[in-house]
């Protein structure tokens, strides 16, 4: 009959010890390792040792010194064992039963260790072999009585139980550090970083959108987020876009675009803008906005390319817009009409009212020639009291003069400047091109449209047109 090993209080002591080394295998598995190594030695006698298999590549390895000098070679061979033989085993041991092949190696490892007879107990957590516990004794072999054997059983299983959890525990503790460093990041980005449900009320409100749009995260969440920015969407070809067609394709996998908002304090606000949809487990869509104030560059390139005192285009701008309504103009075989403005009387206004009249006339000037044309033509000052306008697909000379009859009468409206009513008059180069030829430039056009201005100058006669008026 078997001879009972260990002593109830060892055993009981032993469990409790290795039950309570979760803290210490986060940091060191080797060391949980080595006191199960160690407790089984001390309860069971003979000499015991633990192998593990590593995480990441499954190779099995040593922990324990006890076995150590015998390498990866013998930790792999008892691995193997006990992969083969746990399954066949009712009651979880790996028996010392050799498959073919291993006999002349665990032979020779026998011999070299003086070893009798050994014992595997594997180390298994989570439907996963960890590892394995082995203890070998001198002599012959002999069965391991049922208190001994449920022990060894329990000590292995309880230090599978302990390395699972403290690998939780790591997996957990670093996940949790990234979490934290992420959402760190998340709060110190100068874009503002937002979340909203289905309906668009904001749930999340990073440190960045508080310095954007100057409201706290406890005054936007909850909120309608595009009616507390009064949100509109504008598509990189500066064509509004809807809040539902937004949404529809953040939705589909993300839009990105410029927004339109307003700050808390009412400034007018523009952002480049990212939506993205998310679906959570129970189908419900998640809006994450990731928007980066651009206002001072919107600002900076519209200064760049608009006159500062009438905020029409200046020349650079005019210039790029005639070339690209050229441009389509011959693409599209439509016609094209540019108006060149001199204003007739304007310098005397200067001379008696002084500067700040003369720059009150040229505003009342712009904004009327402005009012007089269609919103796709473009109005530009390009210097002094010089305009120019672009009318895109013209039609006919008569439709030419009909505008061109609007812009004369509208300038020369009086201009009320304090208690003083002053007046000027315009003269408008025409230079039509009813076929546009590719051969042709639009820089010709407008040379053509200046010299007709000229012409109408000197004739007095308010406007006048160029060679450019009829199709060759």
């Amino acid at each position: 009959m078997p001879t009972v090993r260990s002593n109830p209080t060892q055993r009981t002591e032993a469990l409790v010890s290795v039950a309570g080394a979760v803290l210490e295998a986060v940091q060191d598995e080797q060391r949980l390792a080595a006191r199960v190594a160690d407790l089984a030695a001390e309860t069971l006698g003979g000499l015991a040792g633990v192998w593990l298999s590593r995480a990441d590549t499954g190779e099995a390895r040593w922990v324990t010194d006890g076995y150590g000098r015998m390498g990866t070679e013998l930790a792999e061979l008892l691995r193997d064992h006990v992969k083969e033989h746990l399954a066949a085993s009712a009651d979880g041991v790996a028996r010392p039963v050799l498959a073919s092949g291993q006999e002349a190696r665990l032979a020779e490892w026998m011999r070299a260790g003086n070893v009798g007879a050994y014992s595997l107990f594997p180390i298994v957590a989570g439907g996963r072999l960890l590892g394995g516990l082995a203890i070998t004794w001198p002599g012959e072999w002999c069965p391991l009585a049922t208190e001994d054997l449920e022990y060894a059983k329990t000590l292995a299983g309880l230090a599978g139980v302990t390395m699972f959890n403290a690998r939780i525990l790591a997996d957990s503790a670093v996940a949790m550090d990234e979490l934290r460093q992420h959402s760190e990041l998340i709060e110190h980005m100068s874009d503002a970083v937002i979340s909203c449900d289905a309906e668009g009320r904001v749930v999340s409100w990073n440190a960045g959108a508080d310095r954007v749009y100057g409201y706290s995260n406890a005054e936007a969440t909850g909120c309608d987020l595009f009616a507390l920015l009064c949100t509109e969407f504008v598509a990189s070809d500066d064509v509004p876009v809807s809040r539902e067609e937004v949404l529809r394709l953040a939705a589909e996998g993300g839009w990105q675009g410029e927004s339109r908002e307003r700050r808390s304090d009412g400034a007018a606000l523009v952002t480049m803008a990212s939506l993205t949809g998310r679906f959570d487990r129970e189908g419900r869509m998640e809006l994450i906005l990731v928007n980066r104030d651009i206002t001072a560059q919107r600002r900076e390139e519209h200064e760049a390319l608009h006159d500062a005192l009438t905020g029409l285009p200046n020349r650079r701008m005019l210039t790029l817009r005639l070339y690209d309504a050229y441009a389509r103009a011959c693409r599209y075989n439509r016609s094209l009409a540019v108006l060149f403005i001199d204003l007739d009387g304007f310098k005397p206004i200067n001379d008696t009212y002084g500067h700040a009249a003369g720059d009150e006339v040229l505003k009342a000037v712009a904004n009327r020639v402005t009012v007089a044309v269609r919103g796709t033509d473009t109005v530009g000052r390009i210097g002094g009291d010089e305009f120019v306008v672009v009318l895109q697909e013209t039609g006919s000379r008569e439709s030419v003069i009909e505008v061109t009859r609007r812009i004369l009468d509208a300038v020369a409206e009086p201009v009320e400047i304090g208690a003083t009513s002053v007046e000027v008059l315009a003269s408008i180069g025409i230079a039509h091109a009813i076929e546009p030829k590719i051969e042709d430039t639009a820089d010709e056009l407008l040379a053509a449209a200046d010299l007709a201005m000229y012409e109408a100058k000197r004739q007095r006669i308010g406007m006048a047109f160029s060679e450019f008026e009829e199709p060759s």
